[in-house]
C-alpha cells in the first residue's frame, strides 16, 4: 500500500496509521538493485516509530535469481536487518493486477507464510 512515509494526509502518513491499527507489519521489498537500503531503511524506520515487524517479502523475485545483487539481497537484508524473510514471491507472467490473478508460483510462496499467526502478533 505504499512505503511507511507515504501520505495519506498532508498530517497523518501510513507509518500514523500503522501505529493506529497495532498490527504487525510486513515490509515488501524488490528483488533488484537498491533494496538493501531502501529496505533497511524502512526497518530503521518501523523500529523507531514502535512498530512490530513480523518480517519481509521480497517481491518479483526473478527466475534463477537474476544478477548477482538480486541473488545476495534477500540473504543480506535477512542478516543486515536482522528481521525474518517470510517469503519469496516470484516474478510471474500470470500475477496481474488489472486481471486480479495470480499464478501457482506465487500462490505457493504466499501459502507458505502463516499470515493469521502473524496477525495475532505471534509471527
Amino acid at each position: 500500500i505504499g512505503g511507511l512515509l507515504c501520505p495519506i494526509t498532508n498530517d497523518f502518513w501510513l507509518i500514523h496509521f500503522a501505529r493506529m491499527i497495532d498490527l504487525p507489519v510486513v515490509v515488501v521489498a524488490r528483488a533488484g538493485l537498491g533494496t538493501i537500503n531502501h529496505t533497511l531503511l524502512t526497518l530503521h524506520a518501523a523500529r523507531a516509530a514502535g512498530l512490530r515487524i513480523a518480517g519481509v517479502v521480497v517481491n518479483r523475485y526473478p527466475a534463477g535469481g537474476g544478477d548477482a545483487a538480486t541473488a545476495t539481497n534477500p540473504a543480506q537484508i535477512a542478516q543486515r536487518g536482522k528481521i525474518d524473510l517470510l517469503a519469496m514471491v516470484p516474478d510471474e507472467e500470470a500475477n496481474s493486477v488489472e486481471e486480479a490473478t495470480i499464478g501457482p508460483d506465487t500462490a505457493f510462496a504466499i501459502g507458505q507464510v502463516d499470515w493469521e499467526r502473524i496477525a495475532r502478533g505471534k509471527g
